[in-house]
């Protein structure tokens, strides 16, 4: 972080409600963020943060010591493109009109895709085939 470069955003704190007025305030499409989330894993905390190049929401779930975090960044330059990735990309999964990457970053498998201006982000200590099930739940709504 660069200091100085972070700006005032919505006073938001706690979970659920929060999560969703975090979205609104930013204008990300819930619609795009995964309906399901794993039963074990429950929301934490939710986290705002704006800088001049973007603004991101996060959502931290936690399952005992297993962190599931979910981010929305929005680029309101419209300078959107999938940030470029050290890692390596293992699948793309081709949606109804989203492309879906999946990667691993230190040993957590992650995913990432793109909206317009939004990038949605899933990364933690989950299974492959549980990613793909989230992912299917942005797809069908849950």
């Amino acid at each position: 972080e660069v200091p100085g470069e972070e700006t005032a955003g919505p006073d938001v704190s706690g979970p659920a409600a929060d999560l969703q007025k975090a979205l609104a305030s930013y204008a990300a499409d819930a619609d795009k963020f995964p309906a399901w989330i794993p039963e074990e894993f429950f929301l934490e905390d939710v986290f705002v943060m704006d800088t001049l190049e973007q603004d991101t929401v996060a959502a931290l779930y936690r399952n005992g010591e297993k962190k599931l975090r979910i981010t929305v960044r929005c680029f309101p330059n419209n300078a959107l493109t999938l940030r470029e990735r050290s890692e390596e990309i293992l699948e793309v999964c081709q949606g109804q009109s989203l492309e879906y990457y999946i990667f691993s970053n230190d040993d957590r498998i992650c995913a990432a895709w793109c909206d317009g201006t939004y990038e949605y982000g899933i990364a933690g200590e989950v299974s492959l085939e549980i990613l793909k099930e989230m992912i299917h739940s942005v797809e069908n709504g849950g």
